[in-house]
C-alpha cells in the first residue's frame, strides 16, 4: 500500500503532454511495462485515468528510476506502478504484462530490445512504440517477427515530430516500398500534421537533390518520388 502524502492537485487527462496522452490511449491491455521509463510519467498517467490497472517502470539507470519512485508515490500509485532496474525487457518476466510501452529512443536501440526480448516479446499482447529514428526500419522489423501494425498516430507538439506505431501479434501482408518509408496507416488517414511534414520533406529533400550524384542521387530521386505518388 502507498504511505505517501497526496498531491495537492492531480493532473487533468486533458491538461498532460500531448505525445504522452497520444501514447497512454493506445494501451488496450490492464497490465504494461514501460521500457527505458525515465521519470515514470508514462505509467503514472495510464494508471491515473484508467489505461492501466498495473504497471512496471523500467530503466537501465538507477537515477532515473530514484525520480520516477518519488512521482509513483507523490500519485500515491506505489501499490499499482513497480520499478525495475534493468536493460530493456530483461526485468520483465513472460507473461508479467500484456502491453509494453517504449519510446523516448532511436529506432535501432528499440529493434535490439526486441530482438533480446526472447520469450517476454512472444508473450505480449501488444506493442507501443514510438522511435525517434529509422521509422521504416522497424514497421519492417514488426512484421519480419510476425507482429502487425494495428494504428499509427502522427503527432506535432514542443517543435517536434512523432510517429507512434500500435502493433499486435499476427501477420499481414507486405508493405510496400513507400508504405514502409511512410507509414501505411498514416497514408490512409492523410490528417494534417502528417501531410505537413511530408510535404516539408519533398522542399528538403528537392534541396538535397540539387546538391548530390550517383548513388545519393537515386536514392533521393526514389524518395521524391514514393512521397509525391502516396500524397
Amino acid at each position: 500500500m502507498s504511505c505517501s502524502t497526496p498531491v495537492k492537485h492531480y493532473p487533468k487527462e486533458q491538461d498532460i503532454p500531448k505525445r504522452m496522452h497520444c501514447i497512454i490511449k493506445e494501451i488496450q491491455h490492464k497490465t504494461i511495462a514501460d521500457i527505458g521509463t525515465d521519470h515514470g510519467y508514462i505509467p503514472i498517467y495510464a494508471c491515473l485515468f484508467g489505461y492501466a490497472h498495473n504497471a512496471i517502470a523500467c530503466d537501465i539507470r538507477p537515477e532515473p528510476l530514484i525520480a520516477a519512485k518519488k512521482n509513483i508515490t507523490a500519485h500515491n500509485l506505489a501499490d499499482r506502478i513497480q520499478i525495475r532496474l534493468g536493460n530493456g525487457l530483461a526485468p520483465i518476466y513472460p507473461k508479467e504484462v500484456e502491453s509494453v510501452i517504449i519510446t523516448g529512443m532511436g529506432g535501432d536501440s528499440i529493434i535490439n530490445i526486441l530482438s533480446d526480448g526472447g520469450k517476454v516479446v512472444q508473450s505480449l499482447e501488444q506493442l507501443v512504440l514510438s522511435p525517434q529514428s529509422n521509422v521504416p526500419k522497424v514497421r519492417r522489423f514488426l512484421h519480419g517477427i510476425d507482429w502487425k501494425i494495428t494504428n499509427e498516430e502522427f503527432i506535432y507538439t514542443e517543435k517536434k515530430h512523432y510517429t507512434i506505431i500500435v502493433a499486435t501479434q499476427g501477420s499481414e501482408p507486405p508493405y510496400t516500398t513507400g508504405e514502409y518509408e511512410l507509414g501505411k496507416i498514416l497514408i490512409q488517414k492523410k490528417e494534417p500534421d502528417f501531410l505537413a511534414y511530408a510535404d516539408q520533406q519533398i522542399g528538403i529533400y528537392e534541396k538535397i537533390r540539387a546538391k548530390v550524384k550517383g548513388r545519393r542521387l537515386e536514392e533521393i530521386e526514389k524518395l521524391l518520388e514514393i512521397y509525391k505518388e502516396l500524397l
